[in-house]
């Protein structure tokens, strides 16, 4: 089997955005983005300084969306599938109460680091785990181990250098 090599382009999984965020900017309704919060929320502190979120609403001082980090991975999943790039609003969801629980407002004036995640590389990594049989999976992770137990195993005059294939 042939080393695994990541995507080149996998540097490019998020892009930086700037505020205002408007309808002339990339980031809109049905993006996932991710940021830096500091705030307050009526005296109780921030849980989650930096919260992955599909948006819902932009508003010229507050994002709204669901921040998938409170979600397990079904209920991202079924979002991404149902969301990503498309229509969504708090009345998509708010008969469930599980994701409404994650439903989130951030102010503006607490947002830094704003990125937005790529969504055309997002739904060709899910593509690409759909075709994975789970044989290869197990080859991917022997490959890994294999590896690791070569860096490991180096003289500490080699632990530096990376092996090349053969």
């Amino acid at each position: 089997m042939p080393p695994l090599q990541l995507p080149p382009n996998i540097g490019n999984l998020w892009k930086t955005m700037q505020w205002p965020l408007n309808k002339s900017t990339v980031v809109h309704i049905g993006s996932i983005i991710n940021f830096h919060y500091i705030g307050q929320r009526r005296g109780q502190t921030i849980h989650d300084p930096y919260p992955l979120v599909l948006v819902s609403n932009i508003y010229s001082d507050a994002v709204r969306g669901v921040n998938l980090n409170y979600l397990t991975v079904p209920y991202v999943k079924s979002l991404i599938d149902n969301f990503l790039e498309k229509r969504f609003s708090y009345d998509l969801i708010r008969n469930d109460s599980y994701i409404v629980g994650a439903f989130r407002s951030y102010k503006r004036n607490g947002i830094s680091q704003l990125r937005m995640m790529d969504s055309d590389f997002l739904r060709g990594v899910a593509a690409l785990s759909r075709t994975l049989d789970p044989n290869e999976l197990d080859q991917i992770r022997m490959q890994i181990e294999e590896l690791m137990k070569d860096q490991v195993n180096q003289p500490v005059a080699q632990a530096g250098t990376v092996q090349q294939p053969v």
